[in-house]
């Protein structure tokens, strides 16, 4: 949100702002996660060690350490799907009307006030549709544990989904059982959002028919 705000209100360049912050979107998913293990990954050669190293300090294990490896997944995820997500956000924005702000600045609202009284219940339907579609493709993550956590580590399964739990069952521990039970699970789970999620897009159209 903060970044559609940003280029809503950027004056020049707007464009070329527009297609930088998308093009993560547009790379693989997997090319992704292994540029990021490049950078902070437990091997000798990833990037911060290499420049820890130059700078005379030790080589960290970041993508061992068992606070740090969900953390590190969430970056590598937000760094390649935030730009998609803002451009939806600065199309909300740029749909709101122009005279309710001013007529705010008239009142003397501050801009947050102007934000809280104005921006988000305009946009309250996106925020809360964009959330569970967040929350549905959460349950949909693979390859960023199994590459950056080495599967689903570094130890306690500490990175573990349940879409990589499933791959394992199956086609690595051969447990075809627990392999479709996980799967049964995780398709329920994520039908069960599919469900809230139309019902809020039907109560929000219909709210909006209603106007």
């Amino acid at each position: 949100m903060l970044i559609g705000f940003l280029l809503s209100e950027c004056i020049h360049l707007k464009g070329f702002f527009k297609v930088a912050i998308y093009i993560p979107c547009m790379i693989s998913g997997i090319a992704v996660v292994f540029l990021f293990k490049n950078i902070y990954g437990d091997e000798s050669y990833s990037i911060l060690n290499v420049i820890s190293t130059a700078l005379g300090g030790n080589s960290h294990l970041w993508a061992s350490n068992v606070n740090l490896i969900i953390p590190l997944i969430v970056l590598a995820m937000t760094w390649r799907g935030a730009g998609g997500t803002a451009l939806i956000y600065l199309s909300n924005f740029q749909q709101i009307d122009n005279s309710m702000y001013e007529a705010a600045r008239v009142d003397g609202a501050t801009p947050i006030q102007r934000f809280m009284r104005i921006t988000l219940p305009t946009m309250k339907s996106t925020i809360v549709m964009l959330l569970v579609l967040q929350i549905i493709s959460v349950f949909q993550v693979f390859y960023e544990p199994l590459v950056i956590g080495n599967w689903g580590g570094p130890v306690n399964n500490a990175s573990m989904t349940l879409m990589l739990l499933a791959y394992k069952y199956s086609f690595v521990d051969f447990e075809y059982a627990k392999g479709a039970a996980t799967s049964i699970v995780l398709a329920l789970i994520i039908v069960v959002f599919t469900v809230i999620y139309f019902l809020i897009t039907n109560y929000f159209k219909k709210k909006e028919g209603d106007k």
